[in-house]
Parts: C-alpha cells; sequence; structure tokens
C-alpha cells in the first residue's frame, strides 16, 4: 500500500518572519530543524483521511490514494526558521494528521545528493510528497512505536562532548586547520560564557583558510567513543521499547549527526538538540546559536535546565499528561549540572566521576543538602551505567 505524506507549499516569503503555531487540542509534534537560512517559504502540512501505520519510525497515516476533493486545511504556517520548530497539530474535524514527521536539516538533504533526491529539496523545506531513503551504512531503523505516544516508561538525557565522545569536538575540528592549530588573535577573542559566540569565528576562519566539509568531517568521525558508551548503546537499543532517549549538547547539530552515523547510532535518539550548523553556498560551517535565556548559570547560547523542563512538559502533554517513571540525565560538564537540578528524587543523575558536574552536584549535597533531589550514580566507563539500569528493570 502507498504511503504518502501530503504537503501543500504555499505562498513563498521573501523577508524574515516569526514562527506561529495553531495552539488547538495536540494529538502529536513535528520537529524541524536546523534549517537552512536561505529557506524563506511558506508551508503548510496537512493529511487526508487515514488509518495509523509506522514507517521507518515515524507515526504517519497511510492511505491508498490521494482524493483531491477532500478538502486541506492549514495547520501551521512558518517563513524565516528558527533553528527548531515544533509544529503543534490541531484536530480538525473529519481529518487525521501525521503525528511524526522529521523535516529534514541541510546536512541530511547534502546526504541525499546522491540518491538523487537533492532536487526534490533545495530551496525548499518539503516541494513533493517525500518517503525517506534507507538509512546510511552502519545505521540501524529505529523500532517503531507500536503502542502510541506514552509507551516508553524511561527517558535518559545525553550529553555529548566528553560524555559520549571522549574528547571534546570543538578542540577536534581544530585539527583539520592549516597546521592543526589556531592563530593567537583569534584565541584570544574569547570571552567567559560567550563560546559559541568564539566557535564562530573559529569555524568562520576555517572557511576562509580553504577547510571544507570533508575534512572537517573525517577529523569529527575518528573522535574515540568514551569508555563503556558503546556497552550503553547496545544496551538501550535492546530495550528502545522502554527507554525514550535525547541528545543534548552545546556542540553543534553538523558534529553530532556526523559522529552518530559514523558509530551506527543516530537513530537510537529520537531527538537531538544542539546549536544549528550547517555549510552555506561557499563550503563554511556556518554555527548560530540555539536559543537565549535568563540562566546566570549557564552560557548565553544555551541553557540545558531550560531545554529539559520545556521537553518534560511537552512530553507529558503529548503522552496526555503521564509523566515518566523515570528520568536519567548523563553528562560530564558545568552545564549539565544545570538541567540535574531538574530531577526529582525517583529520577538519577550519572555525572562522569572527577568532572565539572561530579564535583558541583557532590559541592551542593556537602553546602545544601537536599536541593539537589536525584541519585547520583558517578561513572568512569559506560559499563557502569549499564549495570545501574539493569538493576532497575531487575536484570
Amino acid at each position: 500500500m502507498l504511503v504518502q505524506i501530503v504537503l501543500e507549499l504555499k505562498s513563498r516569503c521573501r523577508g524574515a518572519g516569526q514562527f506561529t503555531e495553531d495552539r488547538g487540542h495536540v494529538p502529536g509534534s513535528v520537529l524541524a530543524g536546523p534549517l537552512s537560512q536561505r529557506i524563506r517559504n511558506a508551508n503548510t502540512i496537512a493529511e487526508y483521511p487515514s488509518e495509523t501505520c509506522h514507517f521507518r519510525g515515524w507515526r504517519i497515516r497511510r492511505f491508498p490514494k490521494a482524493d483531491p476533493s477532500v478538502p486541506v486545511r492549514c495547520l501551521s504556517t512558518f517563513s524565516s526558521p528558527p533553528s527548531y520548530l515544533v509544529l503543534k497539530f490541531a484536530r480538525l474535524t473529519r481529518l487525521r494528521f501525521v503525528s511524526g514527521v522529521s523535516l529534514l536539516s541541510g546536512t541530511r538533504r547534502r546526504q541525499l545528493e546522491g540518491e538523487g533526491q537533492q532536487a526534490a529539496m533545495r530551496d525548499s523545506v518539503f516541494k513533493c510528497c517525500f518517503v525517506p531513503p534507507p538509512p546510511a551504512p552502519g545505521e540501524e531503523e529505529p523500532a517503531a512505536d507500536m503502542a502510541g505516544p506514552g509507551a516508553k516508561r524511561f527517558l535518559i538525557f545525553f550529553d555529548f562532548d566528553e560524555t559520549i565522545v571522549d574528547e571534546n569536538s570543538d578542540d577536534v575540528v581544530v585539527r583539520a586547520a592549516p597546521g592543526q592549530a589556531l592563530p593567537g588573535w583569534l584565541r584570544e577573542t574569547y570571552r567567559e560564557g560567550h563560546y559559541n559566540e568564539y566557535m564562530q569565528r573559529v569555524l568562520a576562519y576555517m572557511g576562509e583558510q580553504g577547510v571544507r566539509e570533508e575534512a572537517i568531517r573525517a577529523v569529527i568521525e575518528k573522535i574515540p567513543a568514551s569508555p563503556g558508551i558503546p556497552a550503553v548503546f547496545q544496551f538501550l537499543r535492546s530495550n528502545q521499547d522502554l527507554f525514550e532517549m535525547v541528545l543534548v549538547s552545546d556542540a553543534n547539530v553538523y558534529f553530532i549527526e556526523t559522529w552518530l552515523r559514523a558509530a551506527g547510532a543516530h537513530q537510537l535518539f529520537r531527538l537531538i538538540i544542539s546549536n544549528p550548523a550547517s555549510f552555506d553556498a561557499r563550503g563554511h560551517l556556518v554555527l548560530q546559536p540555539y536559543h537565549s535565556h535568563s540562566c546566570p548559570r549557564c552560557p548565553a547560547n544555551m541553557c540545558k535546565r531550560k531545554i529539559v523542563r520545556e521537553y518534560l512538559a511537552r512530553r507529558a502533554e503529548e503522552r496526555g499528561g503521564r509523566p515518566f517513571e523515570r528520568v536519567f540525565y548523563v553528562g560530564d560538564g558545568a552545564n549539565d549540572f544545570c538541567p540535574s537540578a531538574v530531577l526529582g528524587k525517583g529520577d538519577t543523575a550519572f555525572p562522569r566521576r572527577d568532572y565539572p558536574m561530579h564535583r558541583l552536584i557532590c559541592e551542593t549535597q556537602r553546602n545544601q543538602p537536599g536541593v539537589f533531589q536525584a541519585a547520583a550514580v558517578p561513572w568512569q566507563s559506560g559499563e557502569g551505567i549499564t549495570a545501574c539500569l539493569k538493576k532497575l528493570l531487575g536484570r
């Protein structure tokens, strides 16, 4: 039976604009991003009456033939895209809607180029009905959530740099620069709390020096995983029906997706939340901040505490008011302490032993007893994380 997603491309917009969302009853959501700044299209997303099916991990609707006589309603409209958009779907009479379509990032569009589908994606989010291609070599298809929203019992957040991988990807990318080093004048431009701005300048310099995607991808793919992390992924892959996985990182989307795909772990994650990064027409990697916030503890471009809080609230709504039984957070840095403080008494934080997150948790527990409510389980190897999760499941 033909699987179709109906996407009606509406009038084009030239100027920048703000995302507007239709706040009706919300049966699902669509993630879009990070999107190229070149995109300036207003799009509408809708679907004809159909029955539920699952395709490559997305909950979509299936119907044998599109009926042009059925009216299509505009659900959400966006023009100039921010780094990530969440399109809320209103429940409309006689219409049932897609509840899990991923609008492709610039990185993913480039990946499709060799498969002859780049033309369908150029200059717009979608110009046609699109069926995702098979996963790249080394990737596995995600397990379909056959029980629908709310089926998974546990939620686990991961940091990326020095958590999933054993190095800082921002340091590693410099190995692709001429002489594998940055000039002193550039290093001196760093300001505390503004590392994202500094990396924007670093990547701009590398682009001006002729460093292109192939060189950057080569060094990122070679970053070693942290000890025991492959075993954690193997355990979670075998228990995808129980664990929802989300990656929250102050690195950038391009570095993260590149490494995960090379490791065959990309499709384990329901969502990757990081700073947008994509290659422009010159072949330069352009980095942007994720968002702005008012948290005094976190860097200007990202507060993981705000991200985690908003994600938990949104998922509880999408799950019909049912929160996850337990939430886990795996991290290492000072900016991982802030979101782990959101966790409750039944939750668990996994700080990498003797790294800033671990030291801040110990300091808080010592100086402000009861403030940090989650259980803290330090790890040197991911095998300790796996052992804790197995114990939770009685295995």
